[in-house]
């Protein structure tokens, strides 16, 4: 049984082929616009002032949450109930419409008064502004989630990288032309515009007046929202309780941290989570596909996320002093713990759909109600050992609360938790000697200097890694590529 996890694939089915050309599409589109939205922002932000930012990210903070609250799981049942009827189809539709125009009203009503409280009186404008975004995306949140039902990634992949590409030059012009931070209200609304319209011109669906047969959906929707609300509160308890206890400059150094350690996780898992509840619902009263669907891109995302995060820890007491300055000396410790705390981090996003799409939601709901419970509370007891605490509560509390909605999704898809270790055991295992030879190098070049030894530091790490994967497990490495080589996997759906 514990050798299947680590074989090769048995053979790639029609699904399994388009699964992996909607990782190429989703892929390219993001690195692609990514950029172009890099050079857009370092050209802005040469041109804005840090208030423009300001005041925007405060704006943020507020529409943030209430879009959290809008979307209200509204997309994510029309991919996972895949029985609805036209009829259902199209009051999901409407009352998608109407939670995007309430949180339109909802965030005009409170701007004059959040105006006040953060004492700002350019902040109502902005918001004014940016509610109409809310009505803009709720006419496509129900298309989009037909694109993605229907497996249509590629075209997805072209709207939202056309997306990313005309707001980076809308925010350049309207930079230059000296608009301040209306440049980037009005980049981000653009943006929302078109997505939208170009949504719309590929899937439309009608609207109906929604009634009780949305009972099942609506259900599942509340159980998404309070899992999202509880998302919301512990990842964001960090950093509230690390400002608020240790400090400004503190929570200056553990965002740094926590920003840097999180670029892999976003880059790799965020691809993934993109694209595979669509193909989990397609697949969802099929065990054996389940399985291949959680096995395969958790031993993928252990490939590439693994080394890239403990490089990152070994690498940061030279790294950060020598790119970022000694001023993020303090950052050091945090993210050489939040880096290795990462690689847990990088595969525990890909459980969640599968409790969706086998009607076990409302334990996703209450587990995340467990974690708002219990992180707040070992950040709190954290900071007592400063921003090392804080940032080891990840390490020590997270993994006591995953480990139950590990348990579930494990028996629900009669898969043995040796399987599931199999899996991740050749990436464990060569990053676990990548760590070893990186940090033997840095011992022994101690009297270099950082450049040099930081160069040294990685090139021997990242030698050992790719020599260790191709020698100790050359026959599944060359097995896995050969079988997902497809001379036409980019092409098509």
């Amino acid at each position: 049984m514990g050798a299947t996890a680590v074989a090769a694939p048995r053979g790639l089915t029609d699904l399994d082929r388009s699964f992996i050309r909607a990782l190429a599409w989703s892929g390219g589109a993001r690195w692609g616009s990514q950029i172009a939205s890099w050079a857009s922002t370092v050209i802005v932000a040469r041109i804005l002032a840090p208030d423009d930012y300001g005041l925007v990210s405060m704006a943020m903070v507020f529409v943030g949450f209430v879009a959290l609250l809008s979307e209200f799981g509204v997309g994510t049942a029309v991919i996972a109930i895949q029985d609805l009827r036209d009829e259902q189809i199209a009051q999901l539709n409407a009352l998608a419409v109407l939670l995007g125009a309430a949180a339109c009203a909802a965030t005009c009503a409170a701007a004059v008064p959040l105006g006040g409280v953060f004492e700002s009186p350019g902040l109502p404008p902005v918001l004014f502004a940016l509610s109409v975004g809310f009505i803009i995306t709720s006419l496509s949140t129900v298309p989009v989630a037909l694109l993605q039902r229907d497996l249509q990634f590629r075209e997805l992949a072209i709207i939202d990288g056309l997306r990313a590409l005309v707001m980076a030059g809308v925010a350049v012009a309207l930079a230059m032309l000296g608009l301040g931070f209306w440049t980037l209200v009005v980049s981000s609304i653009v943006s929302s515009a078109l997505g939208s319209a170009l949504t719309l011109a590929l899937r439309r669906h009608r609207f109906a007046w929604p009634d009780a047969s949305l009972h099942a959906a609506v259900r599942l929707s509340w159980h998404l929202l309070a899992n999202r609300v509880c998302w919301y509160v512990y990842s964001n308890a960090d950093f509230a309780v690390t400002g608020r206890v240790l400090g400004q400059a503190a929570l200056g150094s553990y965002t740094l941290a926590w920003s840097l350690t999180s670029i892999p996780i976003e880059k790799v898992t965020g691809l993934a989570t993109a694209v595979t509840p669509a193909y989990l619902a397609a697949v969802r009263n099929e065990l054996e596909l389940l399985r291949r669907y959680l096995l395969e891109p958790t031993r993928a995302i252990a490939l590439v996320a693994f080394p890239l995060l403990v490089g990152l820890a070994v690498a940061a007491p030279d790294a950060v002093p020598l790119v970022l300055g000694r001023q993020w000396d303090a950052a050091v410790a945090p993210l050489q713990i939040l880096a290795l705390y990462g690689c847990v981090r990088s595969l525990t996003p890909l459980l969640p759909p599968f409790l969706i799409v086998t009607g076990k939601s409302s334990f996703l709901m209450w587990n995340s109600v467990a974690y708002a419970l219990v992180m707040p509370i070992s950040f709190y007891i954290g900071t007592y050992w400063g921003l090392y605490g804080v940032a080891l509560a990840w390490v020590a509390a997270y993994p006591v609360v995953t480990i139950p909605m590990y348990q579930r999704v494990l028996k629900t898809l009669e898969l043995p938790a040796r399987d599931y270790l199999a899996t991740i055991r050749p990436a464990a295992g060569c990053t676990g000697l990548m760590a070893v030879a990186a940090l033997a190098f840095r011992t022994f070049s101690d009297d270099w200097s950082p450049a040099l030894r930081l160069a040294g530091t990685i090139g021997a790490g990242g030698v050992v890694y790719l020599v260790a994967v191709t020698l100790l497990f050359r026959e599944q490495f060359f097995a896995w590529l050969t079988e997902y080589e497809d001379p036409t996997s980019i092409h098509g759906r």
